[in-house]
């Protein structure tokens, strides 16, 4: 009679009533078994009528004597070893879980974050989501647009130039003139964005040397590649040209099409060369970056591009007008001069946020007037992936998966709110990694929610019909 009644008993009531014997709390078991405590308490109130007993304890002996011992051996006086040969990947998973401080790292769910946050790691460290947070960074540029400070006034030879006194490389002696004007009106320094590596006629080259000498430092020449940024010889400006003049690298760091940050510095060969913007602004790093790139041998940080700096309000007068010399001289006078051409607009284009596209030219002195006004702060997508994991640990400890999921789908509306609330303050927060994370879990929750459902609801039909 006992054997029958111990064999109605269902696999789940045998779990049940098995960790009963191990003086497991009806909560203890619901984490163990990744179900609610009212599922345990249906499951035990179920074994105990059909053994006919009163107590959990009783039916939890009842089937230990029908079964033996070997089922409810504490685990901590048990012969296997903690990390099972059998088992080691399953041990060491739930050693990676505690050490994360999640609860009860056997429980479904914390199977559920420990997998939703390697994935949210590798997805972020992938920069797979990169797209997203730039649109949800730049959608907020429109409606902060500024104008510039004017600090920086952009000499173009632009169209008009070139109809004039044709296309470039120009001829020494009109760069010369372009130089001498610009002195003349009371440029405090000229950043001449053209290449400088090729003679031409060593009349017109000596009379630019001359030109660049009598300025007495106050003209930077650009040093480009002869090949790739990462690994290249630099292409230098010619030797009586830089001897008198500074120089600097014209580099921007391009993503899908828009120039996102400048470096402070860049190595090319055994130098290191202060970037365009940091000339135009006057900003004086040029001693400490030597300094920390011998050290340390690798390029220093970066400033993000603050694109709220409205392109279209830099000061700009075209190079002909300036051999003319019929440009105001308050566009020139103390301002810092960049020297560049712009008569091509398929090349060194460039997208801006909220302006459309500007040269690149353009986009060195946005990065300039952004070390003028203060560079914004960026805040790493790490920082808000941590904020997600403890939103996700804190939804996974409610009892209810709806109400799990109710607080996942609350805290995704608050990180994603976040890059429109904090860009006034120009601190700019990559979210996607974060979204990915709460979407996976929230995602898993609701499912293991409505399968549950759906399951109980299939046992009660059952129920009903026998």
């Amino acid at each position: 009679m006992e054997i029958e009644r111990i064999g109605k008993l269902t696999e789940r009531q045998r779990e049940c009533l098995r960790l009963v014997l191990r003086h497991y709390t009806s909560k203890e078991m619901a984490r163990e078994l990744g179900i609610g405590v009212d599922a345990v308490d249906q499951r035990l109130k179920g074994a105990m009528k059909k053994l006919g007993v009163a107590t959990r304890l009783e039916a939890a002996r009842m089937l230990a004597d029908y079964e033996g011992e070997s089922h409810y051996r504490p685990a901590a006086m048990s012969a296997q070893p903690a990390f099972s040969n059998r088992r080691p990947a399953r041990s060491i998973f739930r050693a990676l879980s505690s050490a994360l401080g999640l609860m009860l790292p056997r429980s479904r769910r914390s199977r559920v974050i420990l997998g939703a946050c390697l994935a949210g790691l590798l997805f972020g460290d992938m920069s797979v989501a990169l797209p997203v947070d730039l649109y949800l960074r730049d959608r907020n540029v429109s409606g902060y647009l500024h104008a510039t400070s004017g600090h920086v006034t952009s000499v173009e030879i632009d169209r008009k130039s070139v109809e004039a006194l044709g296309p470039p490389p120009w001829p020494r002696r009109h760069l010369a003139r372009i130089l001498r004007q610009l002195e003349e009106m009371g440029a405090a320094k000229v950043v001449c964005f053209l290449r400088l590596d090729r003679r031409m006629n060593d009349a017109e080259d000596r009379e630019l040397a001359r030109q660049i000498r009598a300025m007495r430092g106050r003209v930077v020449l650009t040093v480009e590649p002869l090949g790739n940024w990462t690994d290249s010889k630099p292409l230098l400006p010619l030797p009586e040209f830089r001897s008198s003049a500074a120089l600097a690298v014209p580099i921007l760091v391009v993503v899908l099409g828009t120039a996102r940050e400048v470096p402070l510095f860049w190595r090319m060969g055994p130098e290191t060369y202060p970037v365009v913007a940091m000339e135009l602004a006057n900003e004086s790093y040029r001693a400490e970056g030597s300094w920390m790139m011998r050290l340390l041998g690798v390029n220093l940080g970066r400033f993000p591009i603050d694109y709220t700096l409205d392109a279209r309000t830099i000061p700009s007068v075209s190079a002909v007008d300036v051999l003319a010399g019929s440009v105001p001289e308050a566009k020139i006078t103390g301002k810092t001069v960049l020297l560049s051409a712009s008569h091509r607009p398929e090349s060194y284009r460039l997208s801006a946020p909220g302006v459309g596209e500007i040269g690149q030219a353009r986009a060195h002195i946005i990065a300039a007037e952004t070390l003028l006004e203060g560079v914004p702060t960026e805040v790493p997508w790490t920082a808000t992936f941590a904020l997600a994991v403890i939103l996700v640990i804190i939804a996974g400890l409610l009892r209810s998966a709806c109400f799990s999921v109710l607080a996942i789908g609350s805290g995704m509306a608050i990180v994603l709110a976040l890059p429109s609330l904090l860009f006034p303050y120009r601190i700019y927060i990559d979210v996607t990694p974060a979204l990915f994370l709460m979407m996976l879990v929230g995602a898993t929750f609701a499912t293991i929610f409505v399968w549950r459902r759906r399951t109980k609801h299939v046992s009660a039909d059952t129920a009903a019909q026998v």
